[in-house]
């Protein structure tokens, strides 16, 4: 079994500094950590334990853990970004990233004074091997 979380944060918008070229000029757009709304469209966790796949490798070496998953929510809704951050390995890494790269299109876009905001998140995917505590 394999299940997600998602932690909880603060009612402040904090930008993520963006890139800075050469010349001085940022290269993109600010990313922000938290914002006024954002939304998955569905039942997230519903489509997460649906669509994680648990690897048979790290089952059958009884690897239970979490991984925390980085990744931007772009204006568009689209994903951008996937990255595992901590990982547990043998499969599981990769396996966090592939989920989150299928939520892409699937995000109503962060928005901050009614204008959409690129949106970073982190998300902790736990896998579990049922039975075990």
């Amino acid at each position: 079994t394999a299940t997600v979380t998602q932690e909880g944060a603060d009612d402040l918008a904090v930008p993520v500094e963006a890139p800075v070229s050469e010349v001085g000029e940022k290269t993109e757009e600010a990313v922000l950590w938290v914002a006024e709304k954002q939304t998955f469209k569905g039942d997230f966790n519903k489509f997460i334990a649906k669509e994680l796949k648990f690897p048979v490798q790290a089952q059958n070496e009884g690897i239970n853990g979490r991984v925390v998953v980085e990744f931007v929510i772009e204006k568009d809704g689209s994903v951008t970004g996937v990255k595992a951050i901590k990982g547990i390995g043998l499969g599981c890494d990769e396996a966090a990233e592939n989920v989150v790269k299928l939520t892409s299109g699937m995000w109503t876009p962060g928005k901050n004074n009614g204008h959409p905001v690129r949106l970073k998140m982190m998300l902790p995917v736990s896998f579990k091997i049922a039975g075990e505590d």
